[in-house]
């Protein structure tokens, strides 16, 4: 092999070698960089959850009362439309999966809402009672009410 030949073969060892050392550096600098972000992030979240953010049972508690008094408001604009109208009636016309015809002919519903938040809230509200003001809704917190 002629002299020239193995310095270019050698040259041509060292460039590979001077790639494949930068494709490392840069890598490694890609794999640093996401764990930095990464780190920012978990940061974040926990000032943000100790900022005084509402915790998970006092959202459940919040969604809660925005659902019954979101129920509320459908059954006042319900009696509105037909102040005569029985629990029933309501819920074959908002609800009607929880509806059926029972044997005997009469419109009845499921057990199920056959409960204070439903029917107790049926037979509480009336159709003058105003809305209650839950355009906001629960995320942030309490329903306004």
């Amino acid at each position: 092999m002629a002299r020239g030949s193995r310095a270019a073969a050698g040259a041509g060892a060292g460039i590979g070698a001077l790639i494949g050392v930068a494709a490392g550096v840069a890598v490694t600098g890609l794999l640093l960089w996401d764990q930095y972000r990464e780190e920012k992030l978990q940061r974040e979240l926990r000032e943000r959850a100790g900022a005084g953010g509402p915790s998970d049972e006092e959202m459940a508690a919040d969604v809660k009362e925005y659902m019954q008094l979101s129920l509320e408001n459908m059954m006042i604009l319900f009696k509105r439309e037909q102040p005569e109208a029985s629990f029933e009636e309501f819920i074959a016309a908002r609800f009607p999966e929880n509806s059926f015809v029972a044997p005997d002919g009469r419109l009845s519903c499921d057990e199920r809402v056959r409960c204070p938040s439903w029917e107790g809230a049926y037979v509480r509200v009336r159709p003058t009672d105003p809305l209650n003001e839950i355009d906001g809704g629960p995320p942030g917190g309490k329903a306004r009410a």
